[in-house]
């Protein structure tokens, strides 16, 4: 009896193991399996913004507010469709919020492509700032905070937090880090209307550079040309001294 007990817990133990082990992935994977309409729609955005990317690659960007306005808002939207923000969310499809969500995406990306003839002509901190500049500029701001916090989490949101209030506070703050506060006026002309912000250096090299390596890795992923790469590595440094050094080294270039 003893015997038949070890033997279970060898080879069924391991098996139980598995599938908590399972479970528990399937619990802590919060991406929706989208169905139907909002599955395609999500596809044809994310080919779309792909394709956008590799022609630029090759054929010169945009005009920075266009290529990184297109970019930030197609990847909030593919956020706010594949990633519930709150626990009991629809897991098949996106709830009330998400579409409010996507179609506040669709107006500020509207408006930022519209507008973009005005807001390269306007002078910085000293032209007219209309009233859809302000609630576009806030809206966006939202989101990405909200997009922050359904992908990497609060305390990032958090921390962002902080920082733009310390943007308000700076007449408050102690000697070593007082500095002027940004009224808000200034603070659109940053975050919005000017390439500092949203539309800054970081995101630049997400739309142009960055998104295509991704895009590339995820290719060979899918097609496992990657473990290919690995297995001719190894092959060829595996057994050499310092072996997965130059494994990592050549299956990396």
């Amino acid at each position: 009896m003893a015997l038949f007990d070890t033997l279970y817990q060898k080879f069924f133990g391991k098996m139980d193991t598995r599938e908590k082990a399972e479970k528990e992935i399937r619990k802590t994977n919060t991406k929706r399996q989208l169905s139907g309409f909002f599955r395609y729609f999500a596809f044809v955005l994310g080919v779309g913004l792909t394709v956008m990317i590799f022609y630029t690659a090759f054929n010169g960007v945009f005009l920075p507010m266009i290529q990184i306005g297109v970019t930030l808002c197609v990847l909030l939207i593919l956020t706010f469709l594949w990633i519930p923000g709150r626990a009991g969310a629809p897991m098949d499809k996106p709830d009330v919020i998400d579409l409010i969500l996507v179609a506040l995406c669709l107006v500020c990306l509207a408006w930022t492509v519209l507008n973009n003839q005005r807001f390269i002509t306007r002078i910085p901190y000293y032209s007219e700032i209309l009233l859809m500049d302000k609630l576009v500029g806030v809206a966006l701001t939202l989101m990405v905070l909200e997009g922050a916090r359904r992908t990497v989490g609060l305390p990032i949101c958090v921390i962002a937090g902080a920082f733009i209030l310390y943007a308000f506070m700076g007449n408050y703050m102690p000697a070593m880090l007082q500095h002027k506060s940004f009224t808000l006026d200034k603070f659109f002309d940053v975050i919005y209307l000017t390439t500092e912000g949203l539309f800054g250096s970081l995101t630049s090299l997400c739309a142009n550079v960055l998104f295509v390596f991704v895009s590339f890795g995820v290719f060979l992923s899918a097609t496992g040309a990657d473990k290919l790469f690995m297995d001719l590595a190894l092959a060829v440094a595996g057994r050499s001294a310092g072996g997965p050094a130059k494994v990592a080294v050549l299956s990396s270039g």
